[in-house]
């Protein structure tokens, strides 16, 4: 006579494991990072600096344009 089997299970289980839930968490990270610096690289395409360094840059030349205007209208 074979030995008595467990009853069958009503529903699968489908509850994930501690394990599982860390692996997804990391696939999502380096998913979402992975667009993030694709849509970073896609929105500076073209600028030929990094965009807040470039806005610096700007701020700048216009502030010494703006002094050297302001020197010569008082002379």
């Amino acid at each position: 006579m074979p030995p008595p089997q467990p009853p069958a299970p009503d529903h699968w289980d489908l509850s994930p494991t501690f394990l599982q839930c860390i692996a997804l968490v990391l696939l999502w990270t380096i998913i979402v990072a992975f667009l993030i610096k694709i849509l970073k690289r896609w929105r500076t395409k073209g600028q030929g600096m990094v965009t807040g360094l470039g806005e610096e840059v700007r701020r700048f030349a216009d502030w010494v344009d703006g002094y050297r205007l302001e020197d010569l209208e008082t002379e």
